[in-house]
Formats: structure tokens, sequence, C-alpha cells
């Protein structure tokens, strides 16, 4: 790779992700114009289809179905996770097409839309307005970036933070102390 240089970047609009590549290789020291540069680009769905995710014989999975992690951008584990449940839909169901479609369509949104949904608002939070996003990580970074951890390992979900009350109480005693430092709790 001596002759070339691969950078990852995501962007929620066409129109910032030059500006911000350019800014980029200026912080890394590259002087080179982008009209000098190759540029090679894919877009990466970040919703799920609005469509249903199987259609007469075909299910959707993974990319093709717009399964991938808005905070992250990560798809292969929904890939995976989509595609043991279109498995399962398939032998629960004896390939019955109704039978599967129902089964994975329901399987599809508890498991996996739900998630991207929790996921969807959070990444508006953390990619949306800097100051916003530094108040919440002044309050709240140490405890995020763990439990963040413990979703890209697997160990729980979005949806098991969005439904632990004891997440919200830690949240909200580091709220009041960040707000209320004279206050003792």
């Amino acid at each position: 790779k001596r002759s070339h240089l691969s950078i990852g970047m995501l962007s929620y609009s066409k129109k910032t992700l030059r500006i911000e590549l350019d800014k980029y290789l200026q912080y890394l020291g590259i002087n080179l114009p982008l009209k000098e540069l190759e540029l090679k680009g894919h877009i990466i769905p970040m919703s799920p289809r609005k469509a249903p995710f199987i259609r007469r014989r075909i299910m959707l999975a993974g990319d093709s179905a717009g399964f991938v992690d808005p905070i992250t951008a990560e798809g292969i584990s929904y890939a995976l996770q989509s595609g043991f449940l279109a498995s399962q839909a398939l032998l629960q169901s004896k390939m019955e097409l109704r039978g599967v479609k129902e089964y994975y369509e329901r399987a599809i949104n508890k498991e996996i839309v739900r998630e991207i949904k929790i996921a969807k608002v959070l990444a508006k939070v953390i990619y949306g307005p800097p100051a916003l996003r530094s108040y919440l990580f002044k309050m709240a970074g140490d405890h995020f970036c763990k439990a963040l951890t413990k979703i890209i390992n697997g160990e729980k979900t979005y949806f098991d933070y969005l439904t632990d009350f004891k997440s919200y109480r830690r949240f909200s005693t580091r709220f009041y102390k960040v707000l209320f430092p004279e206050l003792k709790r």
C-alpha cells in the first residue's frame, strides 16, 4: 500500500464529505488538492428499508435490508443475525411462505429494527450539535463508552439499556452532579 492511501469516512451529507475529507488530509499533513486524488466511495444504508423484508421467495438480510448500526456504521453483526433469523424462519415454518414471512418479519422487527431505531436516536445526539455532545460526554462519557463496548461485544443491546432503570439512575446522578455541583446527594 505504498502507492495509495485508504481513508474511511462517514457523513450524513454528500455536500460536506469532500470538505471534511480535505480538512482531514490537511490535519494529516497531506497537502494534495482533491482534484488530483482518485476518490471512491460507497453508500452505506443507515436505515432499514421501509418495504417488507420478504417478498415472494426473496428474503432481505444485512446491507440489502439496510441493517447497519447508525452509531458505528457496522453491519456484519446484523448481516449474520438476519441470516440466522432467515434460516430460523425457514426451519420453524417448514418452508411455508406465509409462515416464513410472518416469523421473519416479527423476528427482524423485534431483534434488529428496534435496535437500529434506538441507535438512530442516539446517533443524532452523538453526531448532532457539538455542544450537546460535549455536555453529555462530560456528564456520562465514561458510562456511555462502557455501555457501547458491551453493545459492540454483544453482551447487551441498546434496548437492554433503554429499559434498564439503573442506567437512568446512574445518568441522573451524573446529571445532577454536573448541573448542581454545590448540592450534596
